[in-house]
């Protein structure tokens, strides 16, 4: 990551360069031939009135009339032999130029033709425009070079910093270290990406425990079932007693029956995984799916009483939900009551400022405090919880932690078990958007 810093470093410096030397080739002053040029046409009105003064005058005065014109000026001017001028302006006087400009040991100067042939008008050393190079543009563009370098370079270290962090982080995840995650408490031009990254990151090591979970989990609950099964079968090899034959296909229609459930629950729980649900979120009524839900176990536990809070009804309660999320949470709810129970099953709802409580009570023995928590991991059953994969909770914890809710166990005003969900007013935006 730093040779990439260090590329990209001296990729930005090599452009600054070219476009200094771009910029200095475009602000290099004229030739001479330019220079000759300009100053020839603004000075030449000035050389031919002077000429004129000077031929005008009789010859006897001319050396006073010559020395009134230099007071006039603030450099030379002299009347010289044209011999002393070099051959390039004495080429164009004498092939018919009124001026010509030339430069000698670094100084300026315009001569101008006379009458006299033999002589000429010498004007200079000429002030100095300014100097040949222009030194101060040239340092100018060095400094300003200079600090763009350095801007570039306090620029792109936090990113230089935050792409070695994610390079670092992003290898050790590959070789296994699940649990790393790039900083964030540095404030960074990726802290966006950062934050993706660490996202990605944290729901795939979600998925890859829960599929550790899954697998450890399956092979330890299927060998009950499957252990029936194949001892009844072994059982029904050469077994003549028509009852007994009976018996031993019981065995193998429940086993295949708790095969069949353990499979539907393994397949619900692994759907909640899913990073979208493809059912869409909205305002559910609460009794109806309620209701149903107790009609079907009514018929399992005729000798339970199954009761609805009547606020559900009169406060019209809906939850921002889907049918099959709500049915999944509050059958496996009910479900896990009704093996409890001992008389009565109870369900209470009502608003809070927040959103909406949901209640499901028994009166039965209650869920030991020390183990309330446990009750909502996968494939973990109490000491007295037979006949059941240990998902139904599970599955409850995973659908409200999607819907940004919650669930837990309290206990129970009737003396049992009490487990209440939190159904908040808006699902969070990835629920939303599914």
């Amino acid at each position: 990551m730093s040779r990439l810093f260090l590329r990209l470093y001296l990729g930005v410096v090599f452009v600054l360069f070219v476009a200094w030397l771009t910029q200095l080739a475009l602000t290099v002053p004229p030739g001479d031939e330019q220079n000759a040029a300009v100053i020839e046409a603004a000075l030449g009105g000035t050389v031919r009135m002077v000429r004129l003064s000077y031929e005008q005058a009789e010859p006897q005065a001319r050396e006073q009339t010559l020395s009134l014109i230099k007071e006039q000026f603030d450099y030379p001017v002299e009347v010289v032999p044209v011999q002393q001028i070099p051959i390039s302006p004495q080429t164009r006087l004498e092939t018919g130029a009124e001026m010509a400009y030339f430069r000698s040991q670094e100084s300026s100067f315009i001569v101008g033709r006379l009458a006299d042939p033999t002589v000429v008008l010498l004007f200079g050393p000429l002030p100095q425009i300014g100097p040949r190079i222009q030194w101060t543009v040239i340092v100018g563009l060095a400094v300003v070079l200079l600090v763009s370098a350095t801007a570039i370079f306090v620029l792109l270290r936090p990113i230089n910093r935050q792409l070695s962090e994610i390079e670092t982080a992003t290898q050790e995840f590959a070789a296994g270290k699940l649990d790393k995650r790039i900083n964030e408490e540095t404030p960074g031009p990726l802290s966006s990406i950062v934050s993706s990254l660490n996202n990605l990151a944290e729901k795939t090591e979600t998925l890859l425990k829960t599929q550790q979970e899954l697998i450890q989990g399956v092979s330890h609950e299927l060998k009950a079932p499957l252990a029936r099964i194949q001892f009844a079968v072994e059982l029904l090899n050469g077994e003549q007693d028509p009852k007994k034959i009976e018996q031993r296909l019981a065995v193998i229609h429940t086993g295949a029956n708790e095969l069949e459930d353990m499979v539907n629950r393994l397949l619900q729980y692994v759907r909640t995984d899913a990073p979208r649900s493809s059912a869409t979120n909205w305002r559910v009524p609460l009794e109806p799916v309620v209701q149903q839900i107790f009609e079907g176990e009514r018929l399992l536990h005729p000798n339970l009483k199954y009761e609805l809070d009547p606020r559900m009804v009169t406060d019209d309660i809906a939850i921002l939900s889907n049918v099959n999320d709500l049915t999944c949470v509050f059958s496996n709810t009910v479900r896990n009551a009704s093996r409890f129970a001992r008389q009565q099953i109870l369900v209470v709802a009502y608003r809070t400022a927040n959103g909406i409580i949901v209640d499901v009570e028994d009166d039965g023995p209650g869920v030991p405090e020390k183990n309330r928590e446990a009750v909502f991991r996968p494939f973990e059953r109490l000491a007295d919880d037979r006949g059941s994969a240990g998902l139904g909770l599970a599955l409850v914890g995973r659908i409200l932690k999607k819907h940004g809710g919650w669930a837990k166990v309290e206990t129970s005003s009737l003396g049992g078990c009490r487990l209440r969900t939190f159904w908040p007013k808006a699902a969070p935006a990835e629920r939303l958007s599914s």
